[in-house]
């Protein structure tokens, strides 16, 4: 399904991609404890999970398996991707709830 730039879909993702949008914010999710990790990718590697310390740690005790990854926004330049990165930081409440 797509809404704009935001892809919920991994059919879409493709797609996308295909069509030149290879920068990502995308969204981590721990599906044991619901912790969210908001990060961006400049090549929308998909079995990248986020690079900082807390999540590569959360990655070890509770296995990749539990973790999904999905794609919040497709960017085009890497002004646009860490802009973009901070309005979904602050729009999820990532900082403010205690998520990594």
């Amino acid at each position: 399904m797509v809404d704009g730039n935001i892809i919920t879909e991994l059919g879409d993702t493709i797609i996308k991609q295909k069509m030149g949008y290879d920068m990502v914010v995308y969204k981590t999710i721990n599906l044991i404890n619901g912790k969210i990790y908001i990060g961006q990718d400049s090549k929308n590697n998909p079995k990248y999970l986020g690079s900082g310390v807390l999540i590569k740690k959360a990655i070890i005790k509770y296995g990749k398996e539990n973790f999904r990854k999905e794609i919040l926004e497709f960017c085009n330049t890497h002004k646009e991707l860490s802009n973009q990165e901070t309005y979904w930081i602050n729009k999820l409440n990532a900082i403010k709830y205690g998520n990594w």
